[in-house]
């Protein structure tokens, strides 16, 4: 579905983005938080980040192992 909503737009491009894991470890220390509430500003969006991740890709592969 396009950002918009439209399920009827056309995909104009698709690919692959490949993250290894010490990649993505290292890319993670460069979070940056102010103001008082800064381990909690970080704890919300670690949420959000892994509940997408989850949602994308958590739920298809458990989905497909039970078949």
């Amino acid at each position: 579905m396009a950002p918009d909503g439209d399920a009827a737009a056309p995909t104009v491009a698709s690919g692959i983005v490949t993250i290894h894991l010490p990649d993505f470890l290292r890319q993670l220390t460069t979070f940056r938080t102010h103001g008082p509430q800064r381990a909690h500003a970080l704890e919300q969006f670690g949420r959000l980040f892994l509940g997408e991740l989850w949602d994308v890709y958590g739920r298809s592969s458990t989905s497909a192992e039970a078949r």
